[in-house]
């Protein structure tokens, strides 16, 4: 495919979970739209091909557009053929007219290995000109499906069924190479108990999750869960979980049920495993890099394993690297905006510089959902609108009186974490806000903690930073300063640590001025911020979602844009 000609990069990440389209236009970098299926089916990580959000793709010249794609462990090529023999999904995407989106019908979609899309991601969020970029989630791309690609004949694998499992890629500018790459193969329990295991870490925090909580997507269950328990002896993954008795794996699809299970040390004792032994592997291989790249002070962590903010923090606390970065989205949410980086960079029309200042923020989501006053009039119809001249000052005081607050504003966040622009909001020094979330809103289980999102400036007051952090997505978990635990209990987990977002007015002004109105009032610039959404739903992206939101939860008063909302009274 000859990229140098096209002007819309066109991404699609046709993933098991979180599949995605990206528009990347080669003249604006800041008009690149990252398109969620979650946030267009409203049915949580889903994997469905992403026939909804590609429909937004007729919207551009299509001579101009170049495409490219992944998919996870299969290509996307196998998946749409296997999708075609369970039903006539060729026929479907034909009547929708969004047949060139197919390997059937367009020879000149180029199809990316699982890894370089994380990686390319990554190069488009990077804020540093040179760094080590490390790949690592639950299972890549398949060797047999790459075997001839330059980046998988310089590490082959020992078997072709071998999947990636940590890939890690030097980033020189905007160049991209991978300099090494860790292989694993699935094999069958020989207890005969059904499951397969690897030596993967990923897989092995992700079967972990799968036991725990009936659920391979909840580890970030596991990562919270783990504070509460201690570790069990393990010297070898697969053999680990060969010995696990599944007879006392949780099976049940509720909160409720879990919390009532007679097994719930055994799962915190295996969270606990779970962590222990990841974080060491990723320490190890961190180290090993740094001994052979001694000069690059700078690491780029993603991947799904990079959303594990506790392991997060211990890599930066160690100093193995000067600095950590994290971007937004490292999980499959981000592989349609790497599959269309990797096309614009590779072209000739689109130059690449690191990322930094007002470019460093996650709000990549659809401009339709930007609220005006005269679309949050017509949804709200029957709601009590006010005008607001002061909308952070006006909603500061509310939270300070303690109200619980929906706040919506801008484009949505493009990955698993509110930052700002699809916020649930509440003061976090109110005793008992937590437990009122859990029973009320969020319906979660009573153990996860509550995210925090402070003003950089003063995030030393609160929190024990290690040296250079610097945490814009919540991905790091770092220790409350002593004289706040209780103050600052509702955003506290067990383990006296808190995951913590750093606003600056660069990445969020108004989120930032906001947040500096509420420190005013109360004397803590730092709010409890945990996603807009009921459990088990995505985030909230349109002004629709909201009502809906608003409709089905107890939160009545949202923040939209320059107005405040309330539910009417019955």
């Amino acid at each position: 495919m000859k990229l140098s000609n096209k002007t819309i990069f066109c991404g699609i990440g046709k993933t098991l979970f979180n599949s995605s389209v990206c528009h990347f236009p080669a003249d604006s970098i800041e008009e690149v739209e990252i398109l969620l299926t979650e946030r267009i089916s409203r049915i949580k990580a889903s994997g469905a091909w992403p026939e909804m959000a590609l429909k937004r793709s007729l919207e551009f010249d299509q001579d101009q557009m170049a495409l490219l794609d992944n998919r996870d462990v299969n290509t996307p090529a196998q998946v749409e053929e296997y999708l075609n023999q369970r039903f006539p999904f060729y026929e479907k995407i034909e009547k929708l007219k969004i047949e060139k989106f197919l390997h059937q019908n367009n020879t000149e979609i180029q199809t990316l290995s699982h890894h370089l899309a994380h990686a390319y991601a990554a190069l488009f969020m990077s804020p540093y000109q040179n760094s080590l970029i490390v790949v690592i989630d639950g299972a890549g791309s398949r060797f047999s499906d790459f075997e001839n690609n330059s980046e998988f004949k310089k590490f082959p694998a020992e078997h072709p069924d071998c999947l990636e499992e940590c890939s890690v890629f030097l980033q020189d500018g905007g160049k991209v190479s991978c300099i090494q790459k860790f292989w694993q193969r699935f094999e069958p329990d020989p207890n005969d108990s059904g499951q397969q295991y690897s030596q993967g870490i990923g897989s092995f925090y992700e079967k972990l999750a799968e036991y725990i909580f009936n659920s391979k997507r909840a580890a970030g269950k596991v990562m919270g869960l783990s504070a509460f328990g201690k570790p069990l002896p393990c010297q070898e993954l697969s053999a680990f979980l060969s010995q696990l008795d599944w007879s006392k794996s949780y099976t049940g699809n509720s909160k409720e049920q879990w919390e009532k299970t007679p097994h719930r040390q055994l799962y915190c004792d295996l969270a606990a495993t779970a962590q222990e032994q990841f974080e060491e592997i990723l320490l190890g291989r961190l180290k090993n890099l740094k001994g052979r790249y001694p000069a690059i002070e700078n690491i780029i962590l993603t991947g799904g394993c990079a959303l594990n903010c506790v392991s997060n923090t211990k890599i930066q606390q160690q100093g193995i690297f000067k600095n950590v970065y994290v971007p937004p989205f490292p999980g499959d949410e981000c592989i349609g905006l790497g599959c269309s980086s990797y096309g614009a960079y590779q072209s000739e029309t689109v130059g690449w510089r690191p990322r930094t200042g007002v470019l460093q923020h996650a709000y990549f989501g659809s401009k339709s959902n930007i609220p005006t006053e005269s679309n949050i009039r017509r949804t709200f119809v029957d709601f009590k609108i006010e005008k607001s001249l002061q909308v952070a000052a006006d909603c500061a005081r509310l939270l300070e009186e303690g109200h619980i607050i929906a706040w919506f504003q801008g484009r949505g966040e493009s990955g698993p974490r509110a930052l700002g622009n699809r916020s649930i909001l509440a003061n976090p020094c109110i005793p008992g806000v937590k437990e009122t979330l859990n029973k009320n809103i969020k319906f979660r289980e009573e153990f996860r903690p509550y995210g925090c999102s402070v003003n950089s400036e003063h995030a030393g007051v609160y929190f024990e930073l290690p040296a250079g952090l610097e945490s814009p997505y919540m991905s790091f978990a770092v220790p409350v300063q002593e004289k706040y635990l209780e103050r600052l209990k509702g955003i506290t987990h067990c383990d006296g640590s808190s995951r913590i977002q750093m606003v600056t007015q660069d990445q969020n002004k108004l989120f930032h001025y906001m947040l500096d109105w509420f420190g005013q009032y109360t004397g803590v610039y730092c709010l409890l911020n945990t996603s807009l959404n009921i459990m088990g739903q995505p985030i909230v992206e349109s002004l629709e979602d909201l009502k809906e939101f608003m409709i089905n939860s107890s939160v009545e008063i949202a923040v939209v844009g320059d107005c405040i909302v309330t539910v009417p009274n019955e």
